[in-house]
């Protein structure tokens, strides 16, 4: 069976829909008013697919506990003054039928996004193009577990968040850009491969313990290595500041198709590697210069 809910407006404070014996379908959902006063929770023994939810009037929170999948084609507006709300939480796997915003930024300071896998719908179709994901938490957390799969690829990921963590594998045929407050966590896992650029901006510091295959690579923020790392670009890799863990054993190698190790015109650029925490080895390799390694003093 389904359940069906095109459009909800209501005074109250928040709705609960549970479909026990099927799945639940929302085409479109708003709140009563634009000050974002209505959370919604959805649980289903089947699937939910969701349409425009939060426009033009704000929910305060969306959390999807339990699902057999969730299926999300547009956008997810969330806004709150209540720092206890304004946040999306889904458990269960998604699947993109849509390019998709999720925003928890549009009343206050932002609010938290949880999510598990995220995979594109396009898996199979033999389409070249992914559907997008991007997620504007403002001052709020964004936690994620997998972006994309080997045979079902985001297209364009874009992150805007405080701390920001990202717990498995990521893979999108196009760019994967994250901008940060607070520390970014990429955990050790199978790798990103993306097939545009990977750009990260931040001020909060990154911990990264994923190797990373992409067109460009840019970290503009201080990365510490929580594992050995491989960055693998086809054009440039630019790198501020890299080092190992205090005492541990971490090394970084950085590969790139077109550089030249030398001067400014160098195609990998690194401004500092090991300053407050040696790296047990750093080696580069190139299409000009397949052999250079240099071995950093101090382990």
């Amino acid at each position: 069976s389904q359940s069906r809910y095109t459009l909800l407006e209501n005074s109250s404070n928040s709705f609960s829909f549970t479909a026990n014996a099927g799945d639940i379908t929302l085409d479109t959902v708003q709140g009563f008013s634009s000050l974002g006063n209505q959370a919604l929770t959805l649980n289903a023994t089947g699937s939910i697919t969701l349409g425009q939810i939060g426009y033009p009037n704000l929910l305060s929170n969306l959390s999807i506990p339990t699902a057999t999948e969730v299926f999300l084609s547009a956008g997810i507006s969330i806004g709150s003054s209540d720092t206890s709300l304004g946040q999306i939480q889904i458990i269960p796997a998604i699947t993109l039928e849509g390019d998709v915003v999720l925003n928890t930024a549009n009343i206050g300071t932002g609010g938290t996004v949880s999510l598990s896998n995220v995979v594109s719908s396009l898996n199979g179709s033999g389409s070249s193009n992914g559907y997008s994901l991007t997620c504007i938490a403002g001052t709020g957390s964004i936690n994620i577990s997998a972006l994309g799969s080997a045979s079902a690829q985001l297209g364009e990921i874009l992150l805007l968040g405080s701390e920001i963590n990202l717990n498995s594998s990521i893979t999108a045929l196009s760019d994967c850009t994250i901008f940060h407050s607070g520390l970014l966590t990429i955990a050790a896992s199978t790798g990103i491969v993306v097939g545009g650029d990977f750009f990260e901006e931040g001020s909060g510091g990154v911990s990264l313990g994923q190797d990373i295959s992409a067109t460009n690579i840019s970290f503009q923020d201080n990365v510490t290595l929580s594992q050995s790392v491989f960055l693998s670009a086809s054009e440039t890799i630019l790198l501020f500041t890299v080092n190992a863990q205090t005492g541990g054993t971490q090394g970084l190698t950085l590969s790139s198709g077109t550089a030249l190790i030398s001067g400014t015109s160098s195609s990998i650029q690194v401004d500092t590697v090991g300053d407050s925490a040696p790296l047990n080895y750093f080696s580069i390799t190139s299409g000009n210069h397949p052999s250079l390694e240099c071995i950093v003093t101090g382990k």
